[in-house]
């Protein structure tokens, strides 16, 4: 695992990040901490595919707006997996402008990786995102019940 906070966590997993939302937006601590990896870990230019598993209502404006601006020089190949309609329709239309982006329910998984050119993968990057969101939810779970 790369890093978890309360609200996202995310790792790599051949080639392609794998990053997984808490039930809620990613606090602003949280958020800083995954663009200060994407910044750190890719280089302008580079093609970045990425799997991001969205449980929540998404990013904030600002958030969004960081997360631009951050990612601005890189290719990026993003599959967006949310079994929320909203949330796929929202992204679909962003992707009319914003190229790379696509969404998927959790049953279309295998179309998901397809789209990422990562099909051999799914084994692994499916157990990954397990224990991703088991991280999350256990931690959301400690914080309940005090």
């Amino acid at each position: 695992m790369i890093a978890s906070g309360r609200t996202l966590a995310f790792t790599m997993v051949n080639q392609c990040l794998v990053y997984v939302s808490a039930t809620c937006a990613p606090s602003d601590t949280d958020w800083d901490e995954y663009l200060a990896y994407l910044r750190a870990n890719f280089n302008a230019h580079e093609k970045v595919k990425a799997l991001v598993v969205e449980r929540g209502r998404g990013l904030t404006q600002a958030q969004r707006q960081r997360l631009d601006e951050a990612t601005a020089q890189l290719q990026l190949t993003v599959a967006v997996i949310s079994d929320s309609t909203v949330t796929r329709f929202v992204l679909n239309a962003i992707s009319w402008v914003k190229r790379g982006y696509k969404a998927f329910s959790s049953a279309q998984f295998d179309e998901a990786l397809r789209y990422l050119d990562v099909p051999h993968a799914g084994s692994r990057i499916k157990e990954e995102m397990r224990k991703l969101t088991a991280e999350l939810d256990g931690h959301r779970n400690a914080v309940d019940s005090r």
